[in-house]
């Protein structure tokens, strides 16, 4: 009966001794666990920065895009006003007179527009 309890006991102690060790391990293995995922935090806040200063970025670029697309539509408005006043010029042709000047008092009232629009950006 002694033997059996000195051999419960080493049992038990046994038992004990492996329940620490996991106990102690699995802490450390959950430390590490939460300091991987604190890692992986501080580095998807700095990506979701860096995102967001992209995208600024990128809006920026477009709204800078949008704007010249305007100016270069009022440049080939201006262009086209100009060539149909040199036809205007040379023409001798009444019909012909009466449709350019339709012809330029449209693209004018197109440059006004956009000039409109132009003016509605913040660069």
């Amino acid at each position: 009966m002694e033997k059996f309890k000195n051999a419960l006991t080493l049992v038990l102690t046994i038992l004990v001794v492996v329940v620490l060790y996991f106990v102690v391990s699995g802490n450390s293995k959950l430390k590490e666990t939460q300091n991987a995922i604190n890692q992986v935090n501080k580095e998807l806040s700095v990506l979701k920065d860096s995102i967001g200063k992209t995208q600024q970025s990128l809006t920026l670029v477009l709204n800078k895009l949008e704007f010249t697309e305007n100016e270069l539509k009022i440049l080939k408005n201006e262009r086209d006003i100009l060539e149909l006043e040199e036809q205007q010029r040379s023409t001798r042709n009444k019909e012909e007179l009466k449709v350019l000047k339709e012809q330029i008092l449209e693209k004018e009232k197109m440059k006004k527009e956009l000039q409109k629009y132009a003016n509605t950006f913040e660069l």
